[in-house]
């Protein structure tokens, strides 16, 4: 959906999350949420062992 809108120079809203790998092919614009319907914004935690090994 997103490869044919761009290959047509159209818009399009898609639901997107943050870190995505669309976001490094493609200018993407995260549009305003003004009522916080969405929740806001997402964040991701890395945790590892002490080993180094991922959890």
């Amino acid at each position: 959906m997103l490869e044919a809108a761009v290959a047509e120079k159209r818009w399009v809203v898609i639901p997107l999350w943050h870190p995505q790998f669309l976001h490094h092919r493609y200018t993407i614009r995260a549009l305003a949420e003004p009522k916080g319907l969405l929740g806001g914004v997402d964040q991701a935690t890395l945790v590892i062992r002490r080993d180094g090994g991922l959890v």
